[in-house]
């Protein structure tokens, strides 16, 4: 065995401090301070001195970076404050200068950045457009903010003069301070092409960068058609375009919209608009185009839209979801991947909206009536009016409402909905609100225009909710009380339903001029009542209405109360008795309630007596604790006490007064509980010639306390002359809002919006509005045929006298028949007592069935009030002829084919308000059935129901009880009488109380514009109210001619139909319009329309079947047998029949009108087909021109049509009689004087000229020029009606309503405080566990759609893993990072192989996988992170800190926690809740982390270990390519300075390195010396080389082991000593521990190591922080030379230090330990 050995070490293997000194890793050391691993000279793996920094700049005094980032050429941004002013500035490493970019000093303070030391910023960087630099960041405490750093000026404002930076301007999502408001909307005529449907439009503010803000100032849609609005009303349709149907390609109007907009946030000069169309009848938007960029001038900005002049189109989803973007306010990490901007652990501002909700339930509603000119279509609610859903539609009467209220505040920051709740079920329905009812206003007729009703009770209640309360927390009360002072909470859910029409006696359209009688005015008034106040409640004893409502009518000061209410002549009686019942006021009680207020004092209720009428017991109380349903109070004051068995409390406050502090005053009457009724001693008619009527009433005695005298004059108005048609609109009027005060929620409140929930089919209770057409029957047939035959215009002296239809019997020929004796073709046709025909808007545009309703309910009576009649006759309209007979005379012979003769019946209807005979049955008692033309149904008698129409297929209702069904005349149960003959104006009711069951979930949408007074109004229903001119065509079979030779006598019912001549009618399917259900038309998928289906099939057996067995008398009114069977005007009374000189097909056709529906469709803007321009009448035209009695001459009994005289073309007969033109007689050549009567087929109907003459001739016959043909009439040739060819049966009508004019949603929408939303959650709006991510970004795109974040871009991971801390991508990887995990977010990528090389594409949404776990672990050791900036991500990967763990990780696609790297146990002691900078030194490949409290240490990527601790001690790192900097305070340093080493920031710290000789650690050894080969340098800064320093090396050592220590030797070059100093060194120490160090080629030597240790009971070192000192106790006093003991152990350490040159680079290149085995 060798006694002597030699260990060489070379120190590269990095600190270890994980083992103890006898076990230390060979090539590790203990300790390093100040060393790098590596220089700038090459000194590779070589442990030397760190290069000094050097200060570079200097932000201003007391500032101190906050945060940096990166921008590219050689630029950072840095973000510094002294947290009183923020500032951003660009420090530039090229030159190493510093430039503020902003600094917020002169900004006010709501202005500021609001930068906090507290709260470090961080950044991402991007490059926009090829040269913008924009930076975005988070804080974790403002608002997330970005900045382009091009443009300074864009983020400033001004004040007068003075300009400042606004930190407003710097939210990534962009903030304005006012919504413009359109001053003015208007439709330009023939000056654009905007597309035919619905419009709307948006306004974007646009900041100088071209950025957006969201989407505002929504204007509820426009209809666009076709049709100029200056055509005359009636002739003003809707259009729609459906591209795949010809018939509807009507795509554009000639239309342009221009708008103008006021109100506009000062900070923008630029906008843009967004026009959404609606164009494809589906009632989803079409398309959006976006406008360029418009300037906003003086204030004001207008622009024309045409249609085509848009900059480009966007998605609907992208406005709408960019308008409901994650209003995101603050977020703790920042990211950007695959052109997205990712925001990590976010918050919304913490608002308390749940202390609204009490604010709003004080709201109470009315309703609200107003007139409107119907035929003017620019009336506010005519629903023609291009802007009615801007202007207003109606509400549908007797529906229910949900409304809410959204609060908006200064900043423009608006509140959830909070509902408001309806009136309770104690407030009688008729109680209005606000005395809102004194203000109707009246035309000079006394014609109401205005009229405020109340909303009904009970019936709006959902009993199946209630106003849950949320949660119990901080004493909530969610719900507060109602405007009555009810606790609403557990109360039953309470909506808003308007009255109907029948409650309030009002109209659906009117016209003052058809009113009945003189209108009349009645006031009332109590004069001169004394001894107190009294409420009345007085009704007319004769018209059984109520002058005053039955609730308390005030009087006033002078205790007179007069009121105006306007009677009808047939409701006034000359001697009209009241009947009066009073109460007393005995006492007024004024009660204050006072809040709690900030300083948690209790809620205080004052009680103080205004008036104590009656000497009740007044009390003086203070502070006392007063007992209530509503909880307990302290009150003072004085209040009355009084007998609860004689006096109440009135219902309702006389008035209500909101203080400022928040206080509630209101006043309450305390009167007589019971009502005491008088009646009128006398009446007194007073003349008066300024007054019709005026009467005095003379009650005696009020309890015997005084006479009561009450006037009621009369006023006779004059008979209106006012001949416009109106509607009445019904509205809602909303009162008493009240803003809440600014301390509620700590935002000051300047407004609200009205909002109304939209409304489903399951909700409503009014379903439509409708007619019921009665039905005929003959037998077991019921068919809608013949309907309002009454006819009632004035006869000529020529004609017949006419019978009305229907009768019980017929006039003929001077003669009355009775039909029950007459022979079938006239046995009386009845009206069925139990079947209608029901017509209503849903079904005849949408096909929407009915089977839902619960009832129907009639509302008024429609009578017919004129009747007009004509026709035509067209010959030649088909193929088929009758056979000649032998020896025909000429002029029956049928050279031709058939002709068709048709009957027009146009009847006037109008509405005649009455309230008995209405029906009112229940679905219960209805059979349905849906039947299209000639379909039949049988009943539940067996009986057969048939559709005679062939245009319309209807809904036929069979009632099984006729109960209910009412009558005309009496209210009875019984059927409608013939003479009586009318329609019935139906609603079809839904009678549940199951509405709004998602009330606190559902979408609801503004109904008024931004308001702030205490009362609005809003017409924003959904109800249309749309006039419809009905038509009919039923064929009646067709007739075989009877030709001229011998008398036929064959039955004039001979069909021939289907089978005459063997002519077989086929039925068409008109057109090429698809076929949805025998109904709905449809193209491309869409349904656009409504069309009935004419079968072969029913149509045979109609005609073929059914008509003969008495289908057919089901037609016998006496127009059907006048014109086609039994002519009264007949040469031969005893014939009962007329012949037809021409094989005929028959129709009789029928207008019904005008007739007025409200209905959830806009059908007044109905649409006709391209093809078919006559596919239906219009209302508000003039009715058809009666020419039933346009005549011809008769003088030789043949018509002589050469004659002027004889023939006019103008005045033909739509139908002829010619009694002379008979039979031959058998034994002569003339014509019979007395022959059978004909019906003249010669061309003598009437000119087709009327609209509906034509209208009908389009649904009969189609235009066909090879049919037409001239006649050979004797000696003539004539020209008749002919050049048609005939239908098989009548073109069906065509239902058409875009469907875009009937939306009434809108894409801004709002919602309630989801219920699933903790009110009482200390992170209600936080979301730790959430990521957001923006749109995809171009980088040359205009818009930063980096500031654009969707609704539905987040994720959020599982909550165990801790919030998110932060997010970063490596290798085009995601990665969130959480407070206890690691998750990567992986992308979706399909693989995609062409020409053997494999791509991958994108697939999915961004973030639609699910995020992974890199590591999971139950425990909490998931390698989370707690602070965001523990961590540094490089090209090498990712290194962070896991203060829990107290470990540090390097992920590079795998997770290393390098602390393990032989610095475990270290990182487990010194990782402690502090602040930590991690920063990567590119220069030196090194990880540099610093404890902001205590060290720095740094780890080399390239020996993968831990190289040395560091005496700096930053507050931020930041690095530039190769260049590192820091700072301390406000100054900027660079580090890695040539030529200076171990000096920071000013100062000089000592190298150190402490390293362990082992070698051999079984044997004991004895160090005598050891050896270090060094290398020093100096750095020539003008040669820009080093030389080498040959005599500098480690000035001082310590060596020890286990129980020696030399002490601190400071280390002297012997060939610097003087040779006699060194020989006495070499006895005795001269210079304190000097230690000689001798160099020798390279090497240097320490020789002769001893123990200097005097007291080994003591520890040799002090451990401080990280490092240890010389403990100077054990080493005090003097050792002699001889007890200088060589170190003996198994180890040996050495540390060396470098500390009295800062110019001189030290490089520890070996180490060699002399070592000699101990003999022992």
């Amino acid at each position: 065995m060798e006694l002597n050995n030699n260990s060489v070490q070379q120190l590269v293997k990095g600190l270890n401090t994980d083992y103890s000194s006898i076990n230390q890793p060979k090539g590790t050391y203990k300790y390093a301070l100040n060393a790098v691993l590596e220089s700038n000279e090459g000194d590779i793996f070589q442990l030397s001195n760190e290069e000094a920094n050097t200060l570079v700049a200097s932000l201003r005094d007391g500032y101190k970076i906050i945060g940096t980032v990166y921008i590219g050429d050689d630029e950072t941004v840095i973000f510094s404050t002294d947290n009183i002013h923020s500032e951003i500035g660009i420090f530039n490493s090229k030159n190493s200068s510093y430039t503020e970019w902003c600094n917020d000093t002169d900004s006010p303070l709501k202005y500021k950045l609001n930068f906090n030391t507290e709260y470090p910023i961080q950044a991402v960087y991007r490059l926009r457009r090829g040269c913008e630099k924009v930076v975005y960041w988070v804080d974790n405490k403002n608002l997330n903010r970005e900045v382009n750093l091009n443009y300074p000026q864009n983020y400033k404002s001004k004040n007068g003069n003075t300009t400042f930076f606004d930190s407003s301007k710097f939210s990534i999502q962009k903030k304005f301070n006012k919504i413009p408001i359109v001053e003015n909307i208007e439709i330009l005529e023939g000056q654009g092409n905007l597309p035919n449907g619905s419009l709307t439009i948006l306004l974007q503010y646009i900041d100088n960068e071209k950025n957006g803000t969201k989407w505002v100032s929504e204007i509820p849609l426009i209809n666009i058609y076709t049709d100029s609005t200056k055509n005359k009303y009636s002739d003003i349709d809707g259009s729609i375009n459906v591209k795949e149907e010809s018939s509807f390609d009507n795509v554009f109007s000639n239309k342009a919209i221009k708008i103008k907009y006021k109100n506009f946030d000062t900070q923008y000069k630029f906008y843009r608009l967004a026009f959404i169309h609606y164009y494809s009848n589906t009632k989803q938007p079409t398309v959006c185009r976006i406008s360029n960029v418009l300037q906003i001038v003086n204030g004001f900005g207008e622009f024309i839209y045409f249609g085509d002049n848009y900059q480009e189109t966007l998605s609907i989803e992208d406005i709408r979801t960019f308008n409901q973007y994650n209003n995101i306010k603050t977020s703790k990490t920042i990211e950007q991947k695959d052109n997205r901007l990712i925001l990590g652990n976010s918050r919304d501002e913490n608002i308390s909206w749940e202390n609204l909700q009490k604010y709003a339930s004080k709201i109470v509603t009315n309703c609200v009536v107003k007139r409107e000119k119907l035929e003017d279509v620019f009336s506010d609610n005519n629903s023609k009016n291009p802007f009615v859903r801007l202007k207003g539609c109606s509400f549908m009467p007797g529906e229910v409402v949900s409304l809410g209220i959204v609060y908006q505040f200064e900043d423009l920051t608006e509140s959830p909905v909070m509902n408001i709740v309806g009136k309770p079920q104690n407030i009688d329905s008729n109680f209005v609100y606000g005395n809102s009812d004194k203000n109707n206003t009246y035309d000079n007729y006394g014609n109401p225009i205005i009229s405020y009703y109340g909303m009904k009770s009970v019936t709006n209640i959902n009993p199946n909710l209630v106003y849950i309360q949320r949660e119990d927390c901080n004493n909530l009360d969610y719900w507060g009380k109602d405007f009555h002072n009810n606790v609403l909470k557990d109360t039953s859910v309470r909506f808003h339903r308007l009255p109907t029409r029948e409650d309030l006696n009002i109209d659906l359209v009117s016209r003052p001029s058809d009113k009945d009688g003189f209108r009349y005015q009645v006031n009332i008034s109590y004069p001169n009542l004394n001894n107190g106040t009294y409420l009345f409640s007085i009704q007319d004893n004769t018209s059984k209405e109520n002058f005053i409502s039955s609730n308390y009518s005030v009087l006033d000061d002078n205790y007179k109360f007069v009121i105006r209410k306007f009677l009808t002549e047939n409701l006034l009686n000359n001697n009209e008795k009241l009947n009066i019942k009073y109460k007393k006021v005995v006492g007024i009680i004024s009660e204050t309630f006072t809040p709690k207020n900030n300083n948690n004092k209790k809620d205080f209720k004052y009680y103080s007596v205004v008036h104590n009428y009656n000497n009740l017991e007044e009390k003086t109380v203070t502070s006392k604790i007063f007992e209530s349903d509503e909880g307990n109070f302290e009150y003072s004051g004085v209040y009355l006490e009084f007998d609860k068995n004689r006096y109440e409390y009135e219902h309702e406050p006389r008035h209500i007064y909101y203080g400022s502090s928040g206080s509630i005053s209101t006043w309450y009457f305390i009167v007589d509980k019971y009502w005491t009724e008088i009646e009128d001693s006398s009446i007194t008619l007073v003349s008066d010639n300024n007054i019709t009527k005026k009467y005095k009433y003379h009650f005696t005695g009020l309890s015997g306390e005084s006479d009561l005298f009450i006037e009621k004059s009369i006023y006779k108005l004059p008979q209106s002359t006012d001949t416009n048609l109106y509607s009445y609109n019904f509205g809602i009027e909303i009162l008493n809002v009240e803003l809440p005060p600014e301390n509620v929620i700590g935002k000051k409140c300047i407004g609200y919006y009205i909002v109304k929930q939209e409304i489903k089919d399951v909700d409503r209770t009014v379903l439509d509005s409708g007619f019921l057409f009665d039905v005929t029957q003959y037998k077991e047939y019921k068919s809608l045929s013949t309907v309002l035959t009454t006819y009632g215009s004035k006869l000529r002296e020529w004609d017949y006298e006419y019978v009305p239809g229907y009768n019980k019997y017929i006039r003929i020929n001077e003669r009355y028949y009775d039909r029950a004796n007459m022979n079938d073709k006239f046995r009386p046709t009845k009206i069925s007592d139990d079947t209608k025909m029901l017509l209503y808007p849903t079904y005849m545009f949408l096909n929407k069935s009915i089977e839902s309703f619960t009832h129907i309910k009639g509302a008024y009576i429609y009578k017919p009030v004129n009747e007009s009649l004509s026709g035509f006759l067209v010959h030649n309209v088909n193929d088929s002829k009758s056979n000649s007979i032998e020896n025909e005379d000429w002029k029956s012979r049928q050279d031709d084919g058939a002709s068709l003769r048709a009957i027009i019946r146009d009847v006037e209807v109008k509405p005649v308000s009455q309230n008995i005979g209405l029906i009112n049955t229940e679905r219960d008692n209805i059979d349905i059935y849906k039947l299209n033309p000639y379909y039949k149904a049988n009943d539940y008698n067996n009986d057969t129901i048939y559709n005679m129409d062939s245009m319309s297929s209807y809904i036929f209702l069979s009632f099984k009880d006729k109960n209910g069904l009412g009558s005309v005349e009496k209210n009875k149960s019984k059927v409608t009488n013939f003479k009586d003959n009318s329609l019935q104006f139906v609603y079809i009711i839904k009678d549940h109380n199951n509405f709004y069951n998602d009330f606190l979930y559902a979408k609801y949408y503004k109904v008024t514009p931004l308001e702030s007074e205490t009362k609005c109004t809003t017409f924003n229903g959904d109800n249309y109210i749309s006039a419809y001119r009905h038509t009919m065509s039923s064929y009646c079979n067709s007739v075989a001619r009877t030709p001229i030779k011998a008398k036929d006598e064959s039955s004039i019912w001979k069909m021939i139909g289907a089978i005459i001549l063997g002519v077989v009618i086929t039925i068409a399917s008109w057109g090429t319009l698809a076929m949805v259900g025998g109904l709905l038309i449809a193209a491309a998928g869409i349904v656009y329309g409504v069309r009935a289906k004419v079968e072969q099939e029913a149509f045979n057996t109609a005609f073929n079947v059914d008509w003969g067995k008495g289908l057919s008398n089901t037609f016998g009114d006496d127009h059907f047998i006048e014109y086609f069977i039994k002519p009264s005007r007949l040469a031969n009374k005893s014939e009962d029949s007329v012949r037809y000189q021409d094989d005929t097909m028959r129709y009789y056709n029928q207008v019904i009108g005008d007739l007025y529906f409200e209905s959830p469709i806009n059908f007044s803007l109905r649409v006709e087909p391209n093809n078919d321009k006559n596919n239906y009448l219009r209302p508000f035209s003039p009715h058809m021109e009666d020419r039933k009695h346009d005549k011809l001459k008769f003088e030789d009994g043949i018509v002589d049509i050469t004659e002027e005289r004889d023939y006019n073309m103008n005045q033909r007969a739509f139908y002829t009689i010619n009694r002379y033109f008979g039979i031959y007689n058998n034994s002569t050549t003339t014509l019979a004087t007395n022959g059978i009567p004909y019906l003249q087929d010669t061309g003598l109907g009437v000119a087709i000229e009327s609209t509906e003459e034509k209208y009908f001739l389009n649904k009969l016959l189609e235009r066909d020029i090879s049919r037409f043909i001239t006649y050979n009439y004797g000696s003539e040739n004539i020209n008749l009606q002919v050049g048609y060819k005939a239908y098989s049966s009548a073109k069906p009508i065509f239902y058409c309503t875009n469907n875009d004019y009937n939306i009434n949603e809108k894409l801004e929408f709002y919602t309630p405080i989801p219920f699933e939303y903790s009110v009482c959650s200390p992170c209600r709006e936080s979301f730790p566990q959430r990521i957001h991510w923006s749109d995809v970004s171009n980088t040359e795109e205009l818009i930063d759609k980096y500031r654009i974040f969707r609704p539905n871009n987040y994720k959020d991971l599982i909550g165990e893993y801790g919030a998110v801390s932060n997010i970063f991508s490596f290798n085009n990887k995601l990665y969130i990072h959480t407070e206890e995990g690691l998750y990567i977010q992986p992308t979706n990528y399909q693989e995609r192989v062409t020409n053997d090389i494999v791509t991958y594409i994108g697939t999915g949404e961004f973030g639609s996988l699910p995020a992974q776990l890199i590591v999971d672990s139950k425990t909490g050791n998931s390698a989370g992170i707690s602070r965001r900036d523990d961590q540094v991500l490089t090209k090498n990967g990712y290194f962070f800190v896991c203060q829990k763990e107290a470990k540090v990780y390097w992920f590079n696609n795998q997770l290393i926690c390098i602390s393990d790297l032989g610095m475990s146990k270290w990182f487990r002691d010194n990782i402690n809740k502090s602040k930590y900078y991690l920063i990567y030194d590119n220069d030196k490949d090194r990880l540099i982390i610093t404890n902001k409290d205590s060290w720095t240490i740094s780890f080399s990527l390239k020996t993968n270990s831990w190289i040395s601790y560091h005496s700096y001690l930053p507050n931020n790192y930041f690095s530039v390519h190769n260049k590192l900097y820091s700072s301390v305070d406000n100054k900027i340093y660079k580090h890695n300075k040539i030529g200076e080493y171990q000096k920071f920031y000013g100062n000089i710290y000592p190298y150190i390195v402490e390293y362990v000789s082992n070698e051999n650690p079984l044997v004991t050894k004895i160090f005598d010396h050891i050896k270090i080969l060094t290398t020093a340098y100096k750095y020539n800064s003008d040669l820009n080389s080093y030389v080498e320093e040959r005599y500098k090396t480690f000035n001082k050592a310590i060596i020890y082991n286990t129980r020696q220590c030399t002490n601190i030797l400071n280390l002297k070059v012997k060939d610097l000593s003087d040779e006699q100093e060194y020989l006495l060194e070499q006895i005795q120490d001269l210079n304190n521990n000097t230690f000689i160090i001798d160099r020798n080629e390279k090497d240097w030597s320490l020789n002769d190591i001893r123990d200097m240790v005097t007291d080994y009971s003591l520890p040799m070192f002090n451990e401080q922080n990280f490092d240890k000192t010389i403990n100077e106790k054990a080493f005090e006093g003097e050792k002699d030379w001889y007890d200088l003991e060589s170190l003996r152990d198994k180890y040996l350490v050495v540390r060396l230090i470098f500390d009295n040159f800062a110019d001189v680079k030290l490089v520890l290149n070996f180490t060699s330990d002399y070592e000699t085995i101990s003999q022992y």
